[in-house]
């Protein structure tokens, strides 16, 4: 779902259902608006109404399968801790992947990946990526040039593309699953002919909804972003660049619903009316000394008020996750890492740890800053009690679903360590 920024003021409010089942739940939860919460409800749904054509909306909002979502990231985190690995590595070098295991399992699908990584300081932009869905061999190829003067900094910018990317491949592993990875009539052999196919199309949009969830942006930013991408690496003209345009935003809003509140927003918004976090003395505080009661009461309530309401991910205990929490923060204060992308550096081993900031140069022996020295050798004395931890909620997920298989409990600890690093960024 697209999102953009919340206005708290009453006046402000303009927000609109993104489908009918939407609108029917507001309604249920206004009821006869008799009671507070009723009413809240009940006004909600007014101002949502005003904003709202009712004959355009879709019957409800396709939700993305959370599982390919996780397989998505799952695979982007592994590339990127190949790319952070081998930085510096000149040539072209194959991997296949998973490293650990046959295939990426997800539901009923199976895939596997085959990645090429290039570097070419002759590449005009910061990196070049072409993805493939292989549907007889079920395989994504992934190839990556990279732009070495223009590495680490382009990472973060690289994480998204492959976000969207590989969603955008699983889905086609998902039609071929269903047989309905089939060229249609469409005989045009153009550029847009092709972006248009209504399999391509669906491909597209599972892709950039992804993106839009990973970067926080709004669906139209997101497909325009991909749309002006699209004429300037291959050639579409800019006429066909807005039929295409028109096409993806058609298949998004009828797939996914328009840019609206999600329910956990509206519960957020219900809460910040009725205890605004500032007090009068605060303000009065704020008036006098902004920058230090911004830092001591925003800032710090904020982030208390989000532990202590934190859902805790099945198998994790508290004192699990604020001990990896603590981790997190040590990686990145250390500027190492886009937090993206550290997922695989919980799963290392501390052996694996000192090889790759061997070659980050951060190896100990390399470094004269004391802080830094201090930040290094928390992250490789504490890393085998991280490995640790998630190995236990691995064995306690088991545990929960009486599947003690290595294959499952390999699944479990990469699972927990993707859920750490979610649940981590949703709080910062």
């Amino acid at each position: 779902m697209g999102k953009r920024a919340l206005m708290l003021d009453d006046d402000q409010l303009n927000e609109k259902f993104a489908s009918k089942k939407q609108q029917k739940y507001f309604y249920a939860k206004c009821g006869e608006g008799k009671t507070k919460e009723q009413k809240k409800w009940c006004k909600m749904a007014k101002e949502f109404s005003d904003d709202t054509d009712f004959d355009k909306l879709p019957n409800k909002v396709v939700k993305e399968s959370i599982e390919y979502q996780d397989m998505t990231f799952n695979i982007v985190n592994d590339i990127i801790n190949i790319i952070n690995r081998t930085q510096g590595v000149k040539g072209k070098k194959e991997y296949y992947l998973p490293l650990e295991g046959e295939t990426y399992d997800e539901l009923d699908l199976s895939l596997s990946v085959e990645l090429t990584i290039s570097r070419n300081e002759n590449v005009k932009e910061e990196f070049n990526v072409d993805t493939y869905y292989v549907p007889d061999e079920d395989v994504i190829e992934i190839l990556i040039e990279l732009n070495p003067d223009k590495e680490p900094r382009s990472y973060n910018h690289l994480y998204y593309y492959l976000i969207e990317y590989v969603r955008h491949e699983i889905r086609h592993g998902e039609q071929d699953l269903k047989g309905e990875l089939v060229d249609d009539d469409n005989d045009d052999e153009t550029e847009l002919g092709y972006y248009s196919k209504d399999y391509e199309v669906d491909a597209q949009t599972s892709g950039l909804n992804t993106r839009s969830y990973a970067q926080d942006k709004s669906h139209e930013d997101i497909i325009h972003s991909a749309v002006m991408n699209t004429i300037r690496r291959r050639g579409l003209s800019p006429e066909d660049g807005k039929i295409l345009y028109d096409t993806l935003i058609k298949d998004m809003k009828e797939k996914y619903g328009d840019t609206s509140l999600s329910e956990s927003k509206i519960v957020s918004l219900i809460k910040e009316k009725e205890k605004p976090r500032m007090t009068k003395k605060s303000l009065m505080e704020y008036i006098k000394n902004p920058k230090k009661v911004v830092k001591k009461v925003i800032k710090k309530d904020m982030i208390k008020e989000q532990y202590e309401n934190l859902e805790v991910p099945e198998g994790f205990t508290g004192m699990d996750l604020k001990f990896i929490f603590k981790y997190l923060e040590t990686l990145r204060k250390s500027g190492l890492i886009n937090m993206f992308g550290a997922s695989p550096l919980l799963k290392w081993t501390k052996e694996d740890m000192e090889r790759w900031l061997y070659g980050q140069r951060k190896d100990i022996n390399s470094l004269e800053d004391e802080e830094e020295i201090n930040i290094i050798n928390l992250l490789i004395d504490k890393k085998q009690q991280v490995r640790d931890t998630l190995i236990r909620v691995a064995l306690r997920k088991a545990e929960n679903s009486d599947n003690y298989s290595d294959s499952k409990i390999q699944r479990y600890f990469e699972k927990a360590a993707n859920e750490a690093l979610r649940v981590f960024i949703n709080i910062r």
